[in-house]
């Protein structure tokens, strides 16, 4: 995978080579009946249509579902100057489902949040 985030974050670069460094790594399990996240993004500087100056590499470590929180994201956002609205559902949103083990790269300047989850965990099974 390093290789396709080198080409995505070099590209543009002085001389298209800049070195590339890992700066966070996190995680995210929604709780059981957790509301939406907030539609944020992880740049801290929104987009303004040129290349992406962090991306983000989201592992999926259990089943992206509908109903346990997945990832919202809305397409285009990492190109606005804009920060998204507090509470407010873009009517373009997308959740992406995917299976334990995928991963969504994407422009660290994409509007993106979890869904609700609306199932119970249940740990030790």
């Amino acid at each position: 995978m390093f290789p396709v985030i080198k080409e995505i974050l070099q590209t543009g670069s002085y001389q298209n080579n800049e070195s590339v460094n890992l700066l966070n790594i996190s995680a995210r399990n929604p709780a059981p009946y957790a509301e939406p996240q907030q539609l944020h993004l992880d740049s801290n500087l929104p987009g303004k249509g040129g290349y992406p100056l962090i991306l983000v590499a989201l592992f999926m470590l259990e089943d992206f579902t509908e109903v346990n929180g997945a990832t919202r994201i809305l397409p285009g956002s990492h190109r606005f100057d804009r920060y998204a609205e507090d509470g407010k559902v873009y009517t373009d949103e997308v959740t992406v489902t995917g299976k334990r083990g995928s991963v969504l790269l994407f422009d660290g300047a994409l509007w993106h949040g979890s869904s609700k989850s609306m199932m119970i965990q249940v740990v030790g099974l």
